[in-house]
């Protein structure tokens, strides 16, 4: 089983390794000095190699991030949801808003906060015109749920508490909660108050995770004859790439999007730890 691992430059060229199948020694000479430090050539020279490697022998190593309640005691029971799943059942996180009289009716597409019931039906919201930020804020929580509902980790990221809004602290959700109903500020700041930072480490394999992680993005312009690649040559040619930029630490932050429909199962987790800030 290969790890595609892009946690640290050392992981991500023990990968490189791993899929060409050959030493150090021989990847240095054949990258730096034969080929020019070029991922074409390399990838031509080893095309053979790399073609012979099923892709369902990669695992895909990446880490999530979060401000658990409970030391992720509920994340090693039922491993990582998404979050439709989440809102659909009796757990840490329905109870901690039940506290605040805020509710899901998840198949019903239902948001209801106190006597205020809210449709929440991202096929409606979609259409409409949001001439407000609360409007907007909906519109988010719609989204967040029914579309965008996915979970993401990191393949790599030197730094999460400088990433977006407080992922460490509390769930982006939460942001656009407070943003539609601004009387849930004292939420926001419970969970952060008794939350604790948590990376969890796990793998995943290929059929897990969206098509699109291996999408080109700008840096990835140059790559040749790719339309003529099958999809799985096209995912290692693209892993290839991205684990020479990261053993050369040479790339920035890395995302994955697990499918919608997909469950991390606590086997599949690998660690977690409790996140400390940098001095």
């Amino acid at each position: 089983m290969l790890e595609f691992d892009l946690r640290t430059p050392d992981s991500a060229y023990y990968f490189i390794l791993d899929l060409l199948g050959i030493d150090g020694q021989t990847f240095t000479e054949d990258y730096i000095c034969n080929c020019n430090s070029d991922i074409e050539q390399l990838y031509d020279i080893y095309y053979n190699a790399i073609h012979r490697v099923n892709i369902s022998d990669i695992r895909i190593i990446a880490f999530h991030v979060t401000g658990s309640l409970d030391d992720c005691q509920s994340i090693q029971q039922y491993g990582l949801l998404n979050l439709k799943d989440v809102l659909s059942f009796d757990n840490v996180v329905t109870q901690f808003f039940e506290k605040y009289d805020l509710y899901f009716d998840i198949q019903n597409k239902k948001m209801k906060h106190g006597k205020n019931i809210y449709n929440i039906d991202y096929e409606i919201l979609k259409s409409m015109y949001h001439t407000t930020k609360q409007e907007e804020s909906l519109y988010r929580i719609s989204n967040r749920i029914y579309y965008d509902y996915c979970f993401n980790g990191f393949l790599h990221c030197n730094d999460v508490f400088s990433y977006s809004i407080d992922i460490t602290q509390r769930p982006e959700f939460i942001n656009d909660i407070v943003g539609f109903i601004p009387e849930l500020k004292p939420m926001e700041s419970e969970w952060k108050k008794l939350s604790k930072p948590y990376r969890i480490d796990f793998y995943a394999d290929v059929s897990q995770v969206h098509r699109f992680n291996f999408e080109l993005d700008d840096s990835d312009i140059g790559y040749k004859v790719w339309d003529v690649l099958n999809d799985d040559d096209k995912i290692k040619k693209w892993m290839l790439g991205k684990a020479v930029d990261r053993a050369y630490d040479d790339l920035g932050e890395a995302y994955l999007y697990i499918r919608d429909d997909v469950v991390i199962p606590p086997t599949q987790i690998i660690s977690r730890e409790i996140l400390k800030s940098n001095p």
